[in-house]
């Protein structure tokens, strides 16, 4: 039974209706949500509809980002747009010689690093940063038949004297007089290249003038090495030494004589008391990061380093016996004739501590071979 029923008539057949009102006022409503869709409300600012696929990550303004900071060891880190020329502006620009190319220096960047330290850099458009040497590079890689090289080099060079920023920004680097391209083999997906890099900085050998390269052309010839490419080497290890037995590892901070204690062994867990100080011996491959190229040279395992094993000599590991043996530590030096001096310090970037493996599981182990004094 319908709660106050209303009797109305159909305007076509005059026919009665009975509604009650509780349906009127449901048709009354959705008549009114109905135009609430499509009519504004009065003051209240309407938010544009989103799309089903929008894009709801927070959008951050050019503003709110750090004006000059980046990561030199990433590439494809770019300046802000303003320093980058429109193309208008490069439009403007006098036609280059076929062969020519230009180098679109931008302003130095500034690093951040975790210890609050604050490095500048150099940079352009399209450069690679070289960790080792702080500073931007060249690179172009060509493609090579197998067992080929190629020659290059750099003609109609141009160059511009470095900004005060930009002095600012180079600091300490030594620039070399002149510039000369490097060029090294790689196989990348089965495929032969041959990388030519150089660092478009130097040091005018006549004003003494700090410069940058702002044009230059790159001419190239591929030729043969002679060397036929030899097939892939199988003699690879089988298996890490650390697979089996039980090691003990330590860590060094610099380059020199080291000394590993019967306390300390016996504060890291071995069962000193039961050891054969002949057996004990020690491995690591030294310092220094690992080559960048991936055909430099590099163990595929842990080296057996020679070692001092002092008290040995009465078949048993006691108090006060302990072990000496030569370790690098993280950082190295690097021949390079570039800088004064003819040595470049390399800094490991990713860690403060070399480290060196200890074990007594493997038998009779080498020791450091005692030379005859020189006479006199």
């Amino acid at each position: 039974m319908l709660e106050n029923p209303l009797k109305l008539r159909c305007r076509k057949c005059s026919s009665p209706l009975i509604l009650s009102l509780a349906m009127l006022f449901s048709v009354s409503a959705l008549g009114q949500e109905e135009r609430s869709r499509t009519q504004p409300v009065q003051g209240v600012r309407q938010a544009a509809p989103a799309s089903p696929r929008q894009d709801m990550t927070p959008q951050v303004t050019p503003a709110a980002l750090p004006s000059r900071t980046f990561d030199p060891r990433n590439a494809s880190t770019l300046p802000p747009p303003a320093d980058i020329p429109t193309a208008r502006e490069r439009d403007r620009r006098p036609q280059l010689p076929e062969g020519v190319e230009r180098i679109e220096w931008v302003n130095p960047v500034r690093e951040e690093g975790f210890d609050r330290s604050v490095s500048h850099f150099l940079l352009f458009i399209g450069s690679v940063h070289d960790v080792e040497r702080g500073l931007p590079k060249v690179m172009r890689n060509l493609p090579v038949s197998i067992g080929n090289t190629r020659t290059a080099t750099l003609t109609d060079l141009r160059f511009e004297p470095l900004t005060a920023e930009e002095r600012e920004a180079l600091g300490d680097r030594k620039l070399p007089d002149y510039i000369e391209p490097s060029v090294s083999n790689y196989t990348e997906r089965k495929r032969d290249f041959a990388q030519v890099s150089f660092f478009p900085l130097r040091k005018n050998p006549t004003t003494g003038q700090l410069e940058k390269v702002v044009e230059f052309g790159l001419k190239t010839r591929e030729m043969a090495t002679g060397i036929r490419k030899a097939a892939p080497s199988d003699n690879f290890s089988q298996g890490s030494k650390l697979a089996s037995g039980r090691w003990f590892k330590v860590a060094v901070s610099e380059d020199g004589m080291h000394r590993i204690t019967y306390e300390q062994l016996q504060e890291m867990g071995m069962n000193v008391n039961s050891v054969n100080p002949r057996h004990l011996t020690v491995f690591g491959n030294g310092g220094g990061m690992l080559p960048q190229p991936n055909n430099a040279f590099r163990h595929d395992d842990l080296v057996q380093n020679p070692i001092i094993v002092v008290g040995e000599e009465d078949g048993s590991f006691d108090p006060g016996d302990h072990i000496v043996f030569y370790a690098k530590g993280p950082h190295s030096w690097v021949r390079d004739q570039s800088v004064c001096g003819g040595f470049r310090h390399v800094y490991n970037i990713y860690d403060e501590r070399a480290y060196y493996y200890v074990t007594a599981d493997l038998g009779s182990a080498p020791r450091v071979s005692t030379v005859a004094p020189p006479d006199g």
